[in-house]
This record gives C-alpha cells, structure tokens and sequence, in this order.
C-alpha cells in the first residue's frame, strides 16, 4: 500500500474489533491485492519460531485475508452477471437535488466508470460536495443495497448469486473508499459493516469463509472463519 493511503487509512481512529475482523481484513487485503497485483495475496506460509501466539495468530488471519481477497477479485473476473438497468439511476442525471439523486449518480457511476470512478467525482464539483457531506452508512447501505438489486438475476443458483453479492459488495467498499471525500479507512468500516449484516450469518452458515467461497486451498475453517 503506498503512502498516501497510508496515511489515509490513518485519518481517524476505529475500534480493535473493527480493524480486526476478518471482515474489514478482508476490504483491506483486497486494497492491496489491487494496488500491487495479485500475485500479492497469495498467503504466507509459516511462522517464526520465536513469534508469540497473538503474532501468529494475526499473521494466520492477514494470510487468510489474502486468500479471501483473491477469491473475491476471480469470482469478479468469472462472473457474466452485470447489473442491469432496471432503474432511473442507469441513466444520467442532471444536479443532485438531496440524497436520493446523489445514490443514483453514484450507482451509475459504480456500474459504468470502473477504476475511472474516483477521476469522474473529482470532475463533478457539485457531486464531489455532495458525496462528502452525505456520506455516512445510512448512504452506504442505500448506495450498496441499490448496485447489488441490479445484480437479481431469475434462474441463478442461490449460492453463486450470493458469492457474487459478496465480491460485488466488497468491491464497492473498495472503489468508494478510493476516493477522497472521506478517510479511507471510514468507508472501509462501513464496508465491513456491510458485510457483516448482510453475509456473515450466510458465511457461517456455510462452514466459513473459505467453504463458502468454495477455496481448495489456503486457511483452514478455523482461520477463517
């Protein structure tokens, strides 16, 4: 990770449950893999012998992020599903009036700019201002929830489509947080956030990370989950 995010991953402080969940791990691990490659976020294997059970026990997890970070970035790359346009926010709008148009620009965004996102608000003065004073969970949610609705898909196995919505979700933590409305690791938390309330419960119910995202190797269930 290079310094600028860094030092905005720094900007303001978050509780250790939070910065220590596999959850927000994960997002970060996924910052990386896309930062450096992806050859990056294959685990590291083993410990040093004088290191401390908490150390390896850290280390076990980051590993284990890793893995889950590469999964989420081939499960983007596999997936043939694309949001479709279902909704208004698939079209582009003019001036952002209150919350609800600023969701819908920022959708439209997600679906069509790619890692251009961050160039495209920056050249919007008023949705720049906009997305720096709106942005709080409540927005997140409501921006997240609305990109993963285009995503329903009739006649998609359950647990692909839900694969899918993980990685999907994921990413958008990812692309928001590149930009420089807000600290980094904010909209990081509300990322892990999200995934904590919509997919965890799923993910154990699975087995745990790695079952549920069908790994054939890396962590065990126990590291991961």
């Amino acid at each position: 990770m290079g310094p600028t995010e860094t030092s905005n991953m720094e900007e303001i402080s978050l509780d250790d449950e939070d910065v220590n969940s596999m959850e927000f791990k994960v997002l970060v691990a996924l910052v990386q893999c896309r930062q450096s490659g992806r050859l990056t976020c294959t685990a590291e294997k083993g410990h040093r012998k004088d290191s401390s059970n908490e150390d390896r026990k850290a280390t076990t997890n980051d590993a284990a992020a890793r893995q889950i970070a590469k999964k989420i970035l081939d499960i983007l790359h596999m997936s043939t599903q694309r949001p479709h346009c279902f909704r208004s926010h698939c079209l582009e709008t003019d001036g952002i009036e209150g919350e609800e148009q600023l969701i819908e620009k920022i959708v439209a965004l997600l679906r069509d700019s790619g890692d251009a996102l961050n160039e495209k608000i920056k050249k919007d003065v008023e949705l720049h201002q906009s997305l720096s004073s709106k942005l709080n969970y409540s927005c997140f949610k409501k921006i997240t929830d609305m990109y993963l609705d285009d995503f329903a898909s009739p006649g998609v196995e359950e647990t692909k489509q839900q694969k899918i919505k993980i990685a999907s979700a994921a990413d958008v933590a990812v692309r928001l947080s590149a930009i420089d409305t807000h600290p980094m690791n904010k909209v990081m938390s509300f990322g892990s956030r999200y995934l904590k309330e919509h997919f965890t419960p799923w993910i154990q119910n699975q087995g745990g990370w790695e079952k549920a995202l069908d790994m054939e190797e890396g962590a065990t269930e126990d590291e991961v989950d």
